[in-house]
């Protein structure tokens, strides 16, 4: 069992899914997200909710977990930290504090629960700056020191690896029992046509978890969108063609990976000025290379690189999609009208690919070994020198050695019943031939 934090659109519930997790519940504040996660995972308990006001408590008896039940614990939190309504000073506001014991029934599969106040209606959404108790990863601590699962998964933005929260954060699970270890990782070494440096962490409570460093293979731009016709020629709402901003300024830029930067002195019309200053901006995915990483405005050729190889427009957001890893089957919701903010939200979905790498890796090491088979022969160590022969009537005067090596069934132990009289061997007879018993045929005469 496994449990997504900041799970978005669901990229990281799918990779989890596919490494043979069962994600009972997933938690995100973003409405359009959590639109499309719901889509794609409608067995899924979804508590579209800003994690700061969400207590531990009312997860855990909504979906029946104890402390210590938990497989996974996993979370890709966003580039920004989050939010918790609050004045300006940063002071969080009234309502339910983080871990209460106040809380409610089980969201439904295919719907989301909105956290509510005592006796009134839903709290509101007031904006507040980031504070201690709305860091990301201070919250996803809560949830680790709470639920105590026997493995935690976060996979951040790289920018994390070397900030003073980062060090604390994994002193603070070190302090818990977990033995983490984390890496910086590029999407690219897992089969996705995209270039993003991923920060990952990966901690086992007792023991230890390794990272998984990549599959090998890189994809292109070409095997991830290659195949798809024009805009508007399948019946997709997400791959329908849209106004293109400033064409004039795309028709300058060159084809198959150029950008502005590569034609000096050259200044197209209806370009804002500040946009330039963008590393990127109105510039070309190149057919056979991994597209490089976008900003988060991923459909705003001013502000990412995010124009077709070869036509004169944006991605679509199926294209942008299949780009960040997204299977061709990805459910998305009816971009009119807000085509950003879903743009936004595929743009910062983890890969699944890389979480299913990370996952398989919890699996391998919280399932038990398969026990070995129990087997009736047991191996006798080698013997020391051989005997001398002393002769005389001891008992074991005169034996030889076994030879080394030599397995004997286990039957032979010390202790092992005597062979019955009929399965002793015969007393030698004459000329030290075995004496013939009842039954048996005389050996035959030489002529």
């Amino acid at each position: 069992m496994a449990l997504d934090l900041f799970c978005g659109v669901g990229g990281a519930t799918l990779g989890l899914k596919r490494a043979g997790f069962k994600v009972i519940g997933a938690v995100d504040r973003d409405g359009l997200a959590a639109e499309a996660y719901l889509m794609n995972h409608p067995g899924t308990a979804l508590w579209k909710e800003d994690i700061a006001l969400l207590g531990t408590g009312e997860v855990m008896r909504a979906l029946s977990l104890r402390k210590g039940e938990l497989d996974l614990l996993a979370g890709a939190p966003p580039c920004r930290a989050a939010r918790v309504p609050g004045n300006a000073s940063g002071t969080p506001g009234p309502g339910p504090r983080p871990g209460s014991a106040a809380g409610g029934a089980a969201p439904a599969a295919g719907a989301w629960a909105v956290r509510a106040g005592p006796g009134g209606p839903a709290l509101p959404r007031r904006p507040g700056r980031p504070v201690a108790g709305g860091d990301t990863l201070l919250e996803y601590e809560r949830f680790a020191a709470e639920l105590l699962p026997r493995a935690a998964l976060l996979v951040a933005p790289a920018g994390l690896a070397g900030s003073r929260r980062f060090a604390g954060f994994r002193r603070r699970m070190a302090a818990l029992g977990y033995l983490g270890a984390w890496r910086i990782l590029d999407t690219a070494d897992f089969g996705v046509a995209l270039r993003r440096r991923r920060l990952v962490y990966l901690a086992g409570l007792g023991f230890p978890v390794p990272v998984t460093l990549g599959r090998g293979g890189l994809a292109t731009v070409r095997d991830a969108i290659g195949a798809l016709p024009p805009p508007g020629g399948i019946p997709d709402p997400a791959h329908a063609a849209r106004p293109v901003r400033a064409p004039a300024a795309l028709q300058a830029v060159p084809r198959d990976g150029g950008s502005l930067a590569d034609t000096p002195g050259v200044t197209p019309p209806a370009v804002p000025r500040s946009s330039l200053r963008y590393p990127g901006s109105f510039g070309r995915l190149p057919w056979d290379a991994p597209a490089p990483e976008s900003t988060r405005g991923a459909l705003d050729p001013a502000r990412a690189r995010c124009l077709h190889p070869e036509e004169d427009r944006p991605l679509t957001l199926r294209e942008l999609a299949l780009v960040s890893g997204l299977p061709a089957g990805f459910r998305l919701p009816p971009p009119a009208g807000r085509r950003p903010g879903l743009a936004r939200a595929v743009g910062a979905a983890p890969q699944p690919a890389l979480v299913e790498a990370q996952a398989a890796n919890v699996l391998r090491a919280i399932s038990p070994p398969a026990a070995a088979p129990a087997s009736v022969w047991r191996a006798v160590p080698p013997r020391g020198p051989k005997p001398r022969r002393t002769g005389g009537a001891g008992g074991g005067a005169g034996r030889r050695p076994a030879p080394k090596g030599r397995a004997v069934p286990a039957a032979a132990d010390a202790g092992a019943p005597a062979a019955p009289p009929s399965a002793r061997p015969d007393p030698p007879g004459p000329a030290g031939r075995p004496s013939p018993r009842a039954g048996d045929c005389p050996p035959p005469r030489n002529p």
